[in-house]
C-alpha cells in the first residue's frame, strides 16, 4: 500500500526535503508581510510624540577657558555599530559654541533644519525633569519625495544632557519617527561630545547608531539600518558645512565620515528609509506577489511529484499481483 499523504509530508518535514526548506521561510515571510500591510501594529513604544514635561531652566553656563580635557561618561563606540557622523575642530570657545548652538535662546538648530527643507519646526527650551535629568525636544516634519510612499514624516528628537563640566559637555539624542514603514520598530541614537581644545578652539564629535526596538525580518532590518545611517550621515555633513561657514575649521584636525557608507541625499534618518524600494508599501505588495507565485510553483511541483510516486506505486502493485 502507498504511504498516506499526511505521513509522507511528515517524513519530508522530518528529513528536510528541499522544497519544504523553500516553502516554510516563504510562508513565514508572507504572513509577516500581510500583518504589516493589513495594519498590524506593534505594542506602543515610549516615544515622545511631541509632548514636553518639566520646568524650563537656564543652561547658559560660564565655561572656563583652560583646563584638563573633560572626562567622557561613556564607553568608546563599538566598531561596526556606532558611526562617526561628525568630528571637527571649530574656531570658537566652548562657551560661545554652547551659547550660539545649544542654549535655550539659540535658534541655530531651527535654521539648520529649515535649510534642509524641513517644516513645522519646533525647538523647546531645556527643561529639568522630576528625576533631575535635563532634556530638550526638537520636532519637525520631513517632506518625502517618493510618489508611491508617504508624503512626509513626523520626526522627534529628545536631547538629554549627560554631563557638563567646565571644559565641555556630553549629551544624547533619541530620534523617533511617525508616518513611515516600520516606524515603531527602530530608533536612531546620537551622542554629542563637545570639548575645549584650547581657549579659542572647540572639538565637536557626533556619533550615531540605528537601534531596533522590536523584531524585523532579516533583509529588511539590514536595509533599515543602512538607510538610517545614510540619512544621518547626509544630515550631519550638512551640519558640518553650517559650522564651517559660521566658525571656520582647523583642517588638520578634521576626521569626517570615518564610516565607508556615502551620504546619498540631504535628508534625516527616515527619508532614505521611506524612499527605499524594500520598505516602500507599493514594493512590499510586489514582494508579496512574488512570494505567492514562488509558493504556488513549489506546491505544484510537490503535488506533481506526489502524483508520479502514487502512479509508480500503483504500477508496481499491479505487476506484483
Amino acid at each position: 500500500m502507498g504511504i498516506p499523504l499526511a505521513q509522507q509530508l511528515q517524513e519530508e518535514l522530518k528529513h528536510g526535503s528541499p522544497h519544504l526548506r523553500v516553502i516554510l521561510p516563504a510562508a513565514a515571510a508572507i504572513l509577516w508581510t500581510i500583518r504589516k500591510l493589513t495594519g498590524h501594529k506593534e505594542p506602543a513604544k515610549d516615544k515622545p510624540h511631541g509632548k514636553e514635561t518639566g520646568k524650563a531652566i537656564d543652561l547658559n553656563f560660564s565655561f572656563k577657558k583652560r583646563g584638563k580635557t573633560p572626562h567622557l561618561p561613556y564607553k568608546p563606540p563599538q566598531e561596526g555599530k556606532r558611526v562617526v557622523l561628525l568630528d571637527m575642530v571649530v574656531q570658537t570657545s566652548i562657551r560661545d559654541f554652547w551659547n550660539d548652538m545649544l542654549s535655550s535662546s539659540s535658534t541655530e538648530l531651527v535654521e539648520f533644519h529649515a535649510g534642509m527643507g524641513d517644516r513645522d519646526i519646533y525647538l523647546g527650551s531645556w527643561k529639568e525633569q522630576a528625576d533631575g535629568s535635563k532634556t530638550r525636544l526638537l520636532k519637525f516634519v520631513k517632506p518625502l519625495k517618493n510618489p508611491l510612499g508617504p508624503k512626509s514624516a513626523n520626526n522627534y528628537q529628545t536631547f538629554t544632557l549627560v554631563d557638563m563640566s567646565p571644559n565641555g559637555c556630553t549629551m544624547t539624542a533619541r530620534c523617533t519617527s511617525e508616518g513611515v514603514p516600520f516606524a515603531n520598530s527602530f530608533e536612531n541614537h546620537l551622542l554629542w561630545v563637545v570639548s575645549q581644545e584650547d581657549a579659542d578652539h572647540t572639538r565637536v564629535v557626533i556619533t550615531g547608531e540605528c537601534n531596533f526596538t522590536s523584531p524585523v525580518f532579516g533583509p529588511l532590518k539590514g536595509t533599515i539600518s543602512r538607510e538610517s545611517v545614510k540619512g544621518m550621515q547626509a544630515a550631519y555633513q550638512t551640519f558640518h558645512d553650517v559650522l564651517k561657514n559660521k566658525y571656520g575649521e582647523e583642517e588638520e584636525e578634521e576626521q569626517m565620515m570615518s564610516d565607508p557608507l556615502d551620504a546619498l541625499s540631504k535628508s534625516t534618518f527616515v527619508s532614505g528609509l521611506a524612499n527605499s524600494a524594500q520598505t516602500n508599501p507599493a514594493m512590499l505588495v510586489v514582494i508579496l506577489a512574488s512570494f505567492i507565485i514562488l509558493w504556488r510553483m513549489v506546491m505544484m511541483n510537490t503535488l506533481y511529484t506526489q502524483l508520479l510516486k502514487r502512479l509508480a506505486q500503483q504500477a508496481l502493485m499491479s505487476q506484483a499481483s
